[in-house]
């Protein structure tokens, strides 16, 4: 825990900065008083947004991402709406990141598997999360990056814990065709939105379809062993942007083959 003084005309505020909350203590004429919406710690500014009635922290303040972060971004595009990550591994982490960071207010991240030693070549997280639940690791990730970001975690997904989660885009990161198959239809019957996201080695796979037969004759879906974060992540690039700015974007290449523009 790191202490931060600040000045205002009437009062010192000392503030405590906990991993995930800030609980801002205020002494005047020894009582206890709000803390401005805006103060000054050293010469950083911070913002102050009201925390939604029910997600107050540690104090009764939670410290939300300052409004102007989203400035540039949204000259661009606005954030994701509510969102559903089922399978947090490879992909599924970057994608859950990369809502997190564009802004999107609430997500629900479904998987039931532990973190492997071999996982962490291709997620973001230090080395003593081996063991830990994957949504664990990555709600710890992302609360410390987006503290004002709501947060739901489930296990595995079935008939029943999808009667609990909420919004409006589901993100695919699984690689079973059945698990697939039953996601896709449980969104078509809600009119939620249906983006499978997933790579096998160098080839990458963003479409609004559960895998199945190619035309060979053979089964599609996760086969080879071999991976690297690079197309995982640029898999999870190319998800958000079928959730944002381009939801007709399917994608089927070979990362290390050069994309021509159409």
């Amino acid at each position: 825990m790191a202490e931060y003084a600040a000045h205002t005309p009437a009062a010192r505020i000392q503030c405590i900065r906990y991993s995930s909350y800030i609980e801002s203590q205020c002494s005047i004429a020894g009582t206890m008083a709000v803390a401005p919406k805006r103060i000054a710690i050293t010469s950083l500014e911070v913002t102050w947004k009201q925390c939604p009635q029910g997600q107050e922290g540690q104090g009764g303040n939670k410290m939300l991402v300052p409004a102007e972060t989203y400035n540039r971004q949204n000259m661009i595009v606005y954030p994701p709406p509510p969102s559903i990550v089922v399978g947090v591994g490879g992909i599924g982490t970057w994608v859950a990141i990369l809502l997190a960071m564009s802004g999107c207010s609430k997500i629900s991240i479904m998987d039931d598997d532990s973190i492997e030693q071999s996982n962490l070549a291709r997620l973001p997280f230090a080395w003593n999360v081996v063991g830990q639940k994957k949504t664990g690791a990555l709600t710890e990730f992302i609360t410390n990056i987006r503290p004002d970001l709501e947060l739901q975690t489930y296990g595995r997904a079935n008939d029943v814990t999808l009667l609990l989660v909420e919004g409006d885009i589901l993100f695919d990161c699984t690689d079973n065709q059945d698990v697939q198959v039953m996601l896709s239809e449980w969104c078509h019957k809600r009119g939620k939105q249906y983006i499978r996201v997933g790579y096998d080695s160098f080839h990458i796979t963003v479409t609004s379809t559960p895998s199945g037969w190619s035309s060979d004759g053979s089964r599609e879906g996760y086969s080879v062993t071999p991976s690297w974060v690079v197309p995982a992540l640029i898999a999870a690039c190319d998800g958000l942007v079928k959730a944002t700015v381009n939801r007709e974007l399917e994608t089927s290449r070979d990362v290390r083959k050069n994309v021509k523009e159409e």
